[in-house]
């Protein structure tokens, strides 16, 4: 894997809150 990695706000995660489509926010990353 390489190349540009995108970067998600902390509101942008908090939207992905259902069990289908849960985003995780790990050791602040």
């Amino acid at each position: 894997m390489g190349g540009d990695a995108k970067v998600f706000t902390f509101e942008d995660v908090t939207v992905h809150n259902k069990p289908k489509d849960c985003w995780l926010i790990i050791n602040g990353k």
